[in-house]
């Protein structure tokens, strides 16, 4: 064979290689490119459509709210049936579609639970409403008596 065509045959078929490999690479920056926008579309809805237009603005929608939210709370410790942390709490709060504002999220639950005068502050345990008489196995723990009565 004519050394020049070999030349030119072999030079083609790098470049063909070269250009396959461009290819999957294109392909799976592409897909990337897709994966991530989708990822930026989930969280803007998630910060601005979805979450934040629901939360309330007013101070009657607010109350309205965390009444509600106290409402959920007092029921996911009913079917626990043992007292939650305020951490548990959180999670099983947001779980269910809730959001609390606030640098400590925890703490500021918290707060509301006391706000509240709906659970009683079980030392080192949880909260447990006052609506419900507490399990027997609970009836020893040290009552933390709320400030607000």
């Amino acid at each position: 064979m004519d050394p020049v065509l070999k030349q030119l045959q072999e030079l083609r078929n790098t470049a063909g290689a070269e250009l396959e490999a461009a290819a999957q690479k294109v392909r799976a920056l592409d897909k990337m490119i897709a994966d991530y926008q989708a990822s930026l579309a989930k969280v803007k809805s998630a910060t601005q459509g979805d979450l934040f237009s629901a939360l309330p603005r007013g101070r009657a929608e607010r109350a309205e709210y965390v009444a509600r939210m106290m409402d959920a709370a007092e029921q996911l410790i009913l079917a626990a049936r043992r007292p939650m942390t305020r951490t548990e709490l959180l999670e099983a709060l947001t779980a269910k579609g809730f959001h609390v504002e606030g640098g400590d999220a925890s703490k500021v639950l918290g707060t509301n639970l006391w706000r509240s005068k709906r659970f009683e502050s079980l030392k080192g345990i949880g909260y447990w409403p006052k609506s419900a008489p507490l399990p027997a196995a609970f009836a020893d723990a040290e009552r933390r008596p709320s400030m607000l009565g």
